[in-house]
């Protein structure tokens, strides 16, 4: 077990924030919760969960330590395989969205199943989405619709 500092969550001024982060990887749900300090932690198993978010550089690090340098992943590979060469950054995939009671989830959109894309399409009103899309042009779509 590692412990996960969702750092970029950590003291939140305001009154809504939430009292539990719950992310979504790999059909588990982690939830972060406030130490002690404020800061946002969770206990991860060693694993590709654990992979993933310490690669997200941008909000999660190993509880007292930096934050890794960004891996980044080729397009024409399996998402989870790195490419020090290039290639696309994995963050375009990671959103987080309101869970409908008043909280947020973090999901990466390469994980999810059909019927979850599929509500994310039709609750932000996604156009151009068609029922005959392969899952991996629902979640580019996602991606592309929020990048504007």
């Amino acid at each position: 077990m590692t412990t996960v500092h969702a750092y970029s969550r950590d003291n939140d001024p305001r009154a809504s924030a939430p009292k539990i982060i719950p992310v979504e990887l790999f059909g588990s749900t982690i939830e972060f919760k406030p130490n002690d300090k404020g800061h946002f932690v969770a206990e991860v198993d060693e694993g590709d969960a654990l992979e993933r978010l310490l690669n997200i550089s941008e909000g999660y690090c190993e509880y007292g330590k930096p934050p890794r340098q960004k891996k980044r992943f080729a397009a024409s590979s399996d998402p989870g395989e790195s490419d020090d060469e290039g290639g696309i950054d994995a963050s375009p995939y990671i959103k987080t969205f309101e869970d409908g009671n008043g909280g947020e989830k973090t999901v990466d959109l390469r994980t999810l199943k059909r019927p979850q894309l599929m509500e994310i399409v039709k609750d932000n009103e996604i156009p151009d989405v068609s029922h005959s899309d392969k899952n991996m042009v629902v979640v580019e779509k996602i991606v592309a619709f929020f990048k504007v």
